[in-house]
């Protein structure tokens, strides 16, 4: 039986740091994949200190270039006030962005949001359908 290597996490974390510092540099050049990549890495503490206010500032750049996925984390950031003030109808604006792109996971968000009445009006019929379109 082969034995799995172990690593260090003090190893993770120096591939983590290199990994954010490349994606820095390809952000700042404008890449919204890059862009989007930086703010998931901001929220998550991968290769960096966890920072709400560069999160939304990240995801704001990729969303502005069209990156779905930036649109529906710029949404989420504004449907929890995280790094931005909470605003539910600039969170349904974004995640609304990234519905029109496909994206799957804001499918499940929009359809949430209208099944609750969150920042639209309630529709538990329509909050399925769209749920369902994203399956």
């Amino acid at each position: 039986m082969r034995q799995r290597a172990r690593v260090h996490p003090a190893e993770v974390r120096e591939v983590d740091a290199r990994a954010f510092q490349e994606a820095r540099a390809k952000a700042e050049m404008g890449d919204a994949s890059a862009q989007y990549e930086i703010g998931l890495a901001l929220l998550k503490g991968r290769g960096v200190f966890k920072d709400p206010k560069d999160v939304a500032k990240w995801f704001r750049k990729s969303a502005e270039q069209g990156h779905a996925r930036g649109q529906a984390e710029l949404g989420a950031a504004y449907a929890n006030g995280q790094g931005v003030p909470k605003d539910v109808a600039e969170a349904t604006k974004w995640i609304r962005k990234a519905v029109e792109q496909g994206d799957a996971g804001a499918q499940a968000d929009f359809g949430t949001a209208h099944a609750s009445g969150m920042g639209v009006p309630a529709d538990v019929g329509g909050g399925i359908e769209v749920v369902a379109e994203g399956c």
